[in-house]
């Protein structure tokens, strides 16, 4: 699939609280309108997406493997042709989600975007998680946000997973393609984030060739 010409329809936002000691469970708070984000704000956001889709080394297809009940895979379906309220409410379900997968205290605190857009008019849903640095805060609105992440000289690590739904006469999970970038991986780990990748989306990465070489090319070196 060709992943150019994003098009973002709509972003919502969320603050996601790890698990610490005085924080025993995480959460994600409330977003309660869309981001407006204006021109220079869906720029800044569609260039820098962009260009992680272009990071080979970190950006990589993988396959569906939860699409249970209460899978990320069930709850993105509800998205497309929402009106607001649905939208923000199927939204929020995400976030809960993606707190709920953060059980070990050295997940950092971060935000969470749900975003809404299209890939040469391919309907996909875009999730990123940026996580907690020097420079970002959730204080400012909400393009000073976006910018915080992605433009700061501070470095901020993050995250993105899409549903790109390239078959629109169907919704089971072969009329998807699933794709993560991870930009905390490199080819001495063995493995993407497990807790965003699996646990969060439901995706495997046991069929994606790459990682599979790199990871069996680790094993021999150790």
């Amino acid at each position: 699939m060709n992943l150019d010409n994003l098009e973002i329809k709509r972003v919502t936002y969320h603050k996601i609280v790890s698990k610490s000691k005085a924080n025993p469970v995480p959460f994600a708070t409330e977003c309660i309108d869309f981001c407006k984000l204006g021109d220079d704000g869906i720029a800044t956001l569609s260039n820098r997406i962009s260009n992680c889709i272009k990071k080979t080394s970190h950006f990589f297809e993988l396959d569906i493997e939860n699409t249970q009940k209460d899978s990320m895979f069930e709850i993105q379906k509800k998205f497309k042709n929402s009106n607001k309220k649905e939208f923000l409410k199927t939204s929020q379900e995400v976030a809960d989600l993606a707190a709920s997968c953060q059980t070990r205290t050295n997940i950092p605190d971060g935000l969470i975007l749900i975003i809404e857009a299209s890939f040469n008019s391919v309907y996909s849903i875009i999730v990123v998680k940026a996580e907690k640095s020097e420079a970002f805060s959730i204080s400012g609105n909400d393009l000073q946000l976006i910018k915080d992440i992605f433009l700061s000289s501070d470095k901020t690590l993050y995250k993105i997973g899409i549903f790109a739904k390239t078959d629109d006469k169907n919704v089971t999970p072969k009329a998807y393609k699933y794709f993560v970038f991870d930009d905390d991986f490199s080819p001495s780990k063995d493995d993407l984030a497990l807790y965003f990748y699996k646990t969060f989306l439901g995706f495997t990465t046991e069929k994606n060739s790459k990682l599979l070489t790199n990871k069996m090319h680790n094993c021999i070196i150790r």
